[in-house]
């Protein structure tokens, strides 16, 4: 693994250094890596609620995670026509996320592959694209949680002015991973930046899966949807508090129920239904003093009942900087989950992560954090058949606590 690590690095680098400057290469990625143990003895385990599909993340991350994005502009005249090359990267060692279109654990993939044609006469400003690509992604970043990501394989055009906002629209392909030869067409419509209040604009989104059968050997039951909406609408407040505020709405049923975009469920039907609430609130009113609060909420309707569940969390993430280069983390976080017929879980962790940093501010990094979280566990999470209190089973027996404690990396850039 460290030689394919080497041979990445001494390509990258090898591109950097021939590039012109009429074409330089820009190297942009995320990293992250750490060490740890667990108070039951052996190596760090991350706290979740049973069920739950996202977790706080400060001090509970045991996957090596990296991300390798290289953009170049491959063509630019002087008319300002321009066709940027994009490709990403990705390696995932450890515990491999738990997200629909999750790398498997010790694996590469290709996450990024597509060119953009901006500038181009008569498109007054707006981009084509075809390829691979993270398409106007939104996610909470202290819990690593994307909840509106209609990423994918596709083309579209975006950033269309319409004077009141802008317009991108996009059409996704996905094929069924198995020999039933489906595939899921998406396409994806967007307004955004939209004025509707001071600093406050609104985006709406609305993307359907159509469903493209062409085996003949798959059962066709009445109730499979072939037509699939998922509406999002979200207002963010800037300017407030030194931060700014996002609350979404999303509502999504039959193939595309779990509001993924990218994962559809080829089997959902117009019993399957899920409403989301996510709201986060990034603050920062002093140099002194930042933070981000969170809240999530799902109810998800299944076409069988006993699958009926409710996904809830709520935390907040203080932070005070005592200088551009040493601040003082603290992460709490609550996460319960409740599937019709059983009592809810319920979890809760606390961080607590000194912090050395490059530079002020909530979003500055690389950070070099020390960390110990505790965790604490109700008895219906600790004995729920299907999933344990952490990402790797329970190492802590029949208590309903433990902790970790290590080191970590974080870095973007």
């Amino acid at each position: 693994m460290r030689a394919k690590l080497a041979v990445l690095a001494i390509a990258v680098a090898a591109v950097a250094m021939t590039a012109t400057p009429a074409s330089a290469v820009e190297l942009h990625g995320y990293w992250r890596n750490g060490v740890g143990g667990n108070s039951a003895g052996g190596p760090q385990v991350c706290f979740r609620a049973p069920g739950a599909w996202y977790k706080w993340r400060l001090g509970n991350e045991c996957e090596q995670y990296a991300e390798f994005e290289l953009m170049e502009t491959v063509y630019k005249d002087k008319s300002g026509v321009q066709f940027d090359f994009h490709q990403m990267l990705a390696y995932v060692t450890g515990v491999a996320p738990t997200t629909f279109n999750a790398i498997p654990a010790n694996n590469w993939a290709l996450r990024q592959l597509w060119i953009e044609a901006k500038n181009v006469p008569s498109l007054g400003g707006a981009s084509l694209w075809i390829g691979d690509r993270y398409y106007r992604r939104h996610n909470v970043d202290p819990i690593d949680f994307f909840y509106w990501d209609p990423s994918g394989t596709g083309f579209g055009i975006e950033n269309v002015d319409l004077g009141f906002g802008k317009l991108a629209f996009a059409t996704f392909e996905t094929i069924a991973g198995n020999a039933a030869n489906m595939v899921m067409w998406r396409p994806d419509l967007q307004l955004y930046g939209m004025a509707v209040n001071p600093n406050g604009t609104l985006e709406i989104g609305l993307s359907l899966n159509l469903l493209s059968n062409g085996s003949a050997t798959i059962a066709q039951t009445p109730s499979r949807s072939t037509a699939s909406p998922f509406v999002t609408v979200e207002h963010t407040q800037a300017n407030l508090a030194g931060g700014s505020n996002r609350l979404a709405l999303q509502f999504g049923t039959g193939t595309i129920w779990n509001l993924s975009g990218s994962g559809p469920d080829f089997g959902g039907t117009s019993d399957d239904k899920q409403f989301r609430l996510v709201e986060q609130f990034q603050f920062q009113p002093s140099p002194q003093f930042s933070g981000l609060f969170e809240l999530t909420y799902a109810m998800i309707k299944r076409a069988d009942p006993t699958a009926n569940a409710s996904i809830f969390g709520v935390g907040i993430r203080p932070v005070v900087h005592f200088s551009d280069y040493f601040k003082l983390q603290l992460d709490l976080g609550l996460g319960s989950y409740n599937q019709n017929g059983r009592p809810y879980d319920y979890l809760w962790k606390a961080t607590l992560a000194p912090t050395i940093v490059a530079g002020g501010g909530y979003w500055a990094r690389p950070e070099l954090r020390l960390f110990v979280t505790y965790a604490n566990w109700n008895d219906a999470a600790r004995t729920n058949p299907g999933a344990a209190p952490t990402d790797q089973g329970n190492p802590f027996g029949t208590k309903n606590s433990g902790v970790t404690a290590g080191a970590q990396l974080e870095a973007w850039f």
